[in-house]
């Protein structure tokens, strides 16, 4: 992300770190989508049925939070005028959601 500057543009936060939040999200999208166009019969059925929860939780934690969580590290640096302090607790913040998005 690129802010101005006094003399021109000073870069934020590196692509690397908010990319695979994106893809994450993206991915996470593209399986509830997928998981839609199989199960069309759910419309009409409670619910609490665990096919309607799965999708729910697919599109809630794994788009929904990932993206927030994408924008928050790329748009934060900017509102604070500032760098991002640690870039490898951004990663360790993808891995964690990562792995735990799925175990929901």
């Amino acid at each position: 992300m690129l802010t101005p500057l006094m003399g021109g543009l000073q870069q934020t936060t590196n692509y690397r770190v908010v990319l695979p939040f994106y893809v994450f999200a993206s991915v996470s999208f593209v399986v509830a989508t997928v998981l839609l166009l199989l199960h069309t019969d759910i419309a009409g059925i409670h619910y609490f049925n665990p096919y309607t929860l799965a999708i729910t939780h697919v599109m809630a934690l794994g788009w929904g939070t990932m993206i927030i969580f994408g924008a928050s590290h790329q748009l934060l640096p900017v509102l604070v005028e500032g760098k991002l302090d640690s870039t490898p607790l951004a990663y360790l913040t993808f891995f964690s959601a990562g792995a735990g998005i799925p175990i929901l």
